[in-house]
């Protein structure tokens, strides 16, 4: 929860000393109040893995890269905190490896941010389908499986539309598909 409002937050370290975490929360919910308060604050900031994981699990100092804290308990923190920020704030929890995460800020960013990379998954997910459907002999087949399989081939069409809409990365050199 916010302490008091200030004009001059300029990091997400100004954002801690104005942020009261709640200890009757639970680690999710401490993450995703902080994740919309800072979305409100400071828009498109990315919070670190360990500020995170130092609010999500109420402690004193930011824990290190490597604790369990940051590997193992912030990654449970961040599930209920994405279905938390949906359901209560309307907002998605966007990932990055590198820069840590943050909330979305509205629907455009969550359009250009979450959306396009749940698009990018669910298109390589269709090549990667299809790629193994491709190992299948139908003629091979017998009982329900088979009617599967075929019946699963017929929908292709709707899906291939679909991929044609979402453009994927093209294919790493050496490799062909």
């Amino acid at each position: 929860m916010p302490r008091k409002q200030v004009t001059e937050i300029r990091s997400i370290n100004d954002l801690l000393s104005l942020f009261t975490v709640r200890a009757d929360a639970t680690p999710g919910e401490r993450l995703a109040e902080f994740l919309n308060f800072a979305a409100d604050q400071l828009p498109h900031m990315f919070v670190d893995k360990r500020i995170a994981a130092k609010v999500a699990c109420a402690l004193k100092r930011a824990p290190s890269e490597d604790s369990d804290y940051v590997r193992r308990k912030l990654s449970s923190a961040t599930v209920s905190a994405r279905r938390i920020l949906e359901q209560q704030y309307g907002r998605d929890l966007y990932t990055d490896r590198v820069e840590g995460l943050r909330a979305t800020v509205d629907c455009s960013d969550t359009a250009y941010t979450t959306r396009r990379m749940k698009e990018k998954r669910v298109a390589s997910s269709i090549n990667s389908l299809k790629r193994t459907d491709n190992l299948i002999d139908v003629s091979k087949l017998r009982g329900d499986i088979r009617k599967e399989v075929i019946q699963a081939r017929r929908g292709y069409a709707a899906l291939e539309s679909f991929k044609d809409i979402v453009p994927l990365l093209p294919p790493k050199k050496g490799k062909e598909e």
